[in-house]
């Protein structure tokens, strides 16, 4: 999946008028999308890169930021015209998703110009809005209204209208709920996309969702993975 088409302003535009993030979220299951990109997506749009509890944050300074976009644009009109000779290969959601991931683990000697170097990398190969996006992303500041909550009501909501498209409105309506339930539930016994996308997209959907997202003690749940050890 191309990374364009999750950073579409048009599908993601909160000043518009009736915006919905959870209707205008890019994806539906089964279209062709892999349970990888899908989960790569989700990251993506909830400005993460793993589960809380593996602690795996960006933590770039806006300098690096900084420094990043004047290299990759050229400071001269010369160099900004060498730098369209070739063009990239389009980026890909999974490909932004590990170099993401990939700036976030480097440390030691000159990690901060390897950072960088990786951040230019990515913006040279932007096109148009997709360099607005990757840096808001780099910030944790993309702003395109999914918080938490509304990514899992948009991952019920996908997940059962792929599976009961046929069904009448009432009954519908009936199963979306009970389906964000179920999913809003599996998270907060184990809160992982990785898990709950593989479970939602390989192993029968939310119906399976309560025998295979439960707590178990190598996981948090979501309700202590931010208390203090002191509580304890």
């Amino acid at each position: 999946m191309f990374y364009y088409s999750v950073a579409d302003p048009q599908s993601y535009n909160p000043g518009k008028t009736n915006y919905d993030p959870i209707k205008d979220a890019c994806w539906k299951l089964g279209d062709n999308l892999s349970s990888n990109d899908l989960v790569h997506c989700v990251y993506l749009c909830v400005n993460k890169l793993s589960p809380e509890y593996d602690g795996i944050e960006l933590g770039i300074g806006e300098t690096i930021i900084m420094k990043a976009i004047a290299d990759s644009t050229g400071r001269t009109a010369s160099r900004s015209i060498q730098r369209t000779m070739f063009k990239p290969k389009p980026l890909t959601v999974s490909h932004v998703y590990k170099k993401l991931k990939e700036i976030a683990q480097l440390t030691g000697n000159k990690s901060q110009q390897r950072k960088s170097d990786k951040i230019k990398s990515l913006l040279v190969s932007c096109q148009s809005h997709e360099s607005r996006y990757l840096v808001r992303s780099l910030i944790g500041k993309i702003r395109i209204g999914l918080a938490e909550q509304s990514m899992l009501v948009a991952l019920a909501h996908a997940c059962i209208c792929n599976q009961y498209s046929n069904l009448k409105e009432t009954l519908l309506k009936e199963r979306l709920d009970n389906g964000t339930l179920v999913v809003k539930d599996g998270f907060c016994q184990c809160p992982s996309y990785d898990i709950l996308v593989d479970v939602l997209v390989n192993k029968d959907g939310i119906d399976k969702l309560k025998d295979l997202c439960k707590a178990t003690s190598s996981i948090p749940n979501e309700t202590n993975v931010s208390t203090s050890i002191e509580r304890y």
